[in-house]
């Protein structure tokens, strides 16, 4: 048989674009990409066919066993007594007939099945009735919930297979398949990205298969086996195609409602890997957070706007600015009444509210920041170039743009409030409202420039104080002052809003500020006022600000309130994630008791690692349990687990963090993966020209770059290709499992699935608990803990092989 180098390519090419659509098909079901969780399931198939390719090449190696004893029996029976039956003609051939076939065209076989389950897998998961909304009253959502990610991991269960297959068959140009499959994954993930700004999803569902099926076509030698190869996947394909199937998107998200209402009608989509951006008309689209109750005319409408069903906001039509007199009764409106002519800065376009305010009250120049790819093609697509929407508007993240502006901005806005008043999915990141991002805004701006923050007021209180621990927390880093006279807080019937001034609120700006409030029934609630609120009862906010802002208070609060509140950084950027590990019982029981608050809210980390640590022990018990993979000593097993977290724990840092730069998750885990598996097959090449004692001494050089990477590397971050920084890591990353391959298995080679499966039941587990220790304690401390475990691998190599047993 001739090195299957295409077949490697092309299924590697598939798979992995199949992989980084998940990101969208998460984002647009869940509300949240899930890259984790979506790793962890790659890995689970991965080495779930790897670990099955291995049982079914032993069982066939046992059959030619068996077959060449029978051979030399019949070869005796018949030269010595040609009258008695061989044993051949006793024999059922079912059996052998099967390993036969198996053996004969494995390779074809499953990448022909693996054509099919790209269209067959997505037509079974749109089918399963999970939703996370109905997830609230119906339990049995759970067990949807597991059918669903389960049927996802069938396409790499199946390239596990193909890629274990093929190097069992060729493993003496192991190195050449090894290079197709890296090749083919970097050309995948590069289709899928091309594909996410020019079709939708079910395209790139279809174009798997179709890839596939026309390799298939070409390699076959029989006629009926090249039609079968075009056909099925073609049939299967036509609901795709025809859009009977498509990616479902719940009934109750935003869009599908308003979707609903009379006059209501869909006008264009346009799809990006940042997002799926829905245009639809309705005569229900107004929008004016915070609007004051003074005010008594209606609202002009617009076109709604909705990024993967959830609706974002409103446009309007500019032409009839003028005319927008309800612009002064909305909260938004008094950085602008406070600052004459202003250089205003938008970081992040959710409608028209945000382009239009600033010029509605005579700012000078507006300048947009925005990262969402869809975004930024609506604007460009439905406006012309000198209109409002369309000037002095950039595609990049609002502290990047003004580092680049020539001069310094006057006004900062930041708007967390989209159209419903809701709060964004909990493990969503969030890099404009850190701790970093408001100092750095603070500290870049013109002397008594403002920032202005507004998000929705959502009961139990945990948003606003977030964001007003963040904000006291910048003004502390950037040097003495006082927040009472830096800070303003104050609250409408549905938003709270915080305009922060560095050098200081005048007497004449208290003035103006209070006439605005008292005129549009708006209350302070920092500095605390005297006395109860004027116009809005409820909570005491003023009080609980106040301890927030009081040092010796605060730390305290923090610790006792039920909801994580602390500030979020660049380091811990999950503004939305609010769960306390230790709290879940008491969250529970104010939830009514129901486990589905968690999923809805985001908080699920901790019982996703629960059950994949469940998942990931079955995988190991199960191979462990062969009669062939026994004998293998303790640290063989922790140095396998040990660099299978390890390398999990630098690829979910890097994906984090490169969402900052990059915009959208789709792309940072595309140049995450891209980068680190052609660096770490890079490496993996390069350690078979080194024997193992040369080698170590540049293995000792990674836990030492990991760290330098843990201390500087926030500091280039910004750059739009700073994930070049991961090919010098991943070389490194990639010597250390062939490595141990030929330190721990020279003598025992029957023994190396069970390292495969303890490598990979870590890698299923290690995604989702990096994720969670992220949340607590920052992505840096994954680096620190990937350098520690990297340096436990080596102390374990420099030392005595262990006797011990397993």
């Amino acid at each position: 048989m001739s090195p299957p180098y295409l077949v490697i390519f092309f299924s590697s090419f598939t798979v992995l674009a199949f992989e980084i659509t998940l990101i969208r098909v998460f984002s647009i079901r869940f509300s949240y990409h899930y890259a984790s969780l979506i790793i962890s399931v790659s890995m689970l198939g991965l080495v779930l066919g790897g670990i099955f390719a291995y049982f079914v090449e032993q069982k066939m190696r046992r059959a030619e066993e068996q077959k060449s004893r029978r051979a030399e029996s019949e070869k005796f029976c018949s030269s010595s007594y040609p009258l008695i039956l061989s044993p051949s003609a006793l024999h059922t051939p079912s059996s052998s007939h099967l390993l036969t076939f198996c053996s004969s065209a494995p390779l074809t076989f499953y990448v022909f099945i693996l054509a099919l389950s790209y269209p067959l897998v997505f037509i079974v998961s749109s089918a399963i009735p999970f939703d996370h909304y109905r997830a609230l009253w119906e339990d049995i959502q759970i067990v949807y919930l597991l059918f669903f990610v389960f049927s996802l991991s069938v396409p790499f269960f199946l390239y596990g297979t193909i890629l274990s297959s093929a190097l069992n068959i060729h493993s003496e140009k192991a190195n050449k398949v090894y290079a197709a499959d890296l090749a083919g994954a970097a050309s995948g993930i590069a289709w899928a990205m091309f594909l996410f700004d020019r079709a939708d999803i079910e395209r790139i569902i279809v174009s798997c298969a179709a890839a596939l099926s026309v390799l298939l076509f070409f390699k076959a030698r029989k006629n009926i086996f090249r039609i079968a190869c075009l056909l099925l996947p073609l049939i299967l394909c036509l609901p795709v195609l025809l859009g009977f199937v498509a990616v479902a998107i719940s009934p109750y998200k935003g869009l599908m409602q308003a979707l609903k209402d009379d006059g209501a009608r869909h006008i264009q989509t346009i799809n990006s890997s940042h997002g799926r951006l829905d245009v639809f008309s309705n005569p229900r689209m107004k929008s004016a957070p915070g609007l004051s109750l003074a005010y008594e005319r209606p609202v002009p409408g617009g076109l709604g706007v909705s990024i993967d069903g959830d609706i974002a906001g409103v446009f309007l039509e500019e032409n009839g600015m003028k005319g927008y007199e309800f612009l002064r009764f909305v909260p938004s409106a008094l950085p602008f009444i406070m600052k004459e002519s202003p250089a205003v800065l938008v970081a992040g376009v959710k409608g028209s509210l945000d382009v239009l305010t600033p010029y509605y009250f005579g700012a000078k120049t507006v300048y947009k920041a925005e990262t969402n790819l869809s975004v930024l093609r609506l604007l460009r697509g439905s406006y012309e170039k000198g209109s409002l929407h369309r000037m002095n508007l950039y595609g990049f993240s609002g502290r990047r743009l003004m580092k680049d502006l020539p001069g310094k901005i006057d006004i900062v806005c930041l708007s967390e409030t989209g159209f419903f008043p809701a709060g964004a999915f909990g493990l969503a990141e969030d890099y404009n409202t850190t701790v970093d991002a408001i100092q750095y805004y603070l500290a870049d701006m013109r002397r008594g420039g403002m920032l202005y923050i507004q998000v929705f007021v959502l009961p139990p209180p945990r948003y606003e104080l977030r964001v007003f621990n963040n904000i006291i927390q910048a003004l502390h880093n950037l040097g003495p002052g006082d927040p009472e006279r830096q800070l303003v807080v104050f609250r409408t019937w549905d938003t709270m809003n915080f305009l922060v001034k560095p050098s200081g609120f005048k007497k004449d700006e208290d003035r103006t500020m209070k006439d605005f409030l008292n005129a549009n029934q708006f209350d302070i609630v920092y500095p605390s006022p005297e006395g109860k609120a004027r116009f809005i009862e409820g909570l005491d906010y003023g009080r609980l600000l106040g301890s927030l802002a009081d040092t010796g208070k605060r730390e305290e609060v923090i610790r006792g309130y039920s909801f994580d509140i602390r500030p979020t950084t660049d380091d811990r950027p999950f503004f939305n994630y609010f769960m306390k590990t230790d709290k879940i019982k008491e969250v529970y029981i104010l939830s009514g008791r129901k486990w589905a608050y968690f999923l809805h809210e985001g908080m699920m980390l901790p019982f996703l690692l629960v059950f994949l640590a469940l998942v990931a022990s079955a995988i190991f018990a199960a191979t462990f349990l062969s009669k062939r993979t026994r004998t293998c000593n303790i640290d063989t097993a922790c140095y396998f687990a040990l660099i299978g977290f390890a390398f999990m724990f630098v690829e979910v840092y890097f994906l984090h963090t490169l969402i900052l730069p990059l915009g959208s998750p789709a792309a940072a885990l595309s140049a995450v993966l891209v980068t680190l598996l052609l660096s770490a097959g890079a490496g993996s090449m390069m350690s078979g020209f080194v024997t193992g004692r040369r080698l170590m001494p540049f293995m000792y050089l990674l836990p030492l770059l990991l760290i330098c990477c843990a201390v500087f590397f926030q500091k280039v971050v910004l750059w739009q290709y700073s994930f070049v920084f991961i090919a010098p890591i991943g070389i490194f990353l990639g010597l250390f499992f062939p490595f141990g391959i030929r330190k721990f298995f020279r003598e025992n080679p029957a023994a190396i699935p069970l390292a495969y499966a303890v490598n990979g039941a870590a890698s299923v587990i290690s995604p989702v608990l990096a994720s969670l220790i992220a949340v607590e304690y920052g992505l840096r401390i994954l680096l620190v803990l990937a350098a520690m475990l990297y340096a436990a691998t080596l102390a374990m190599c420099s030392s005595k092989a262990s006797t011990k047993k397993l």
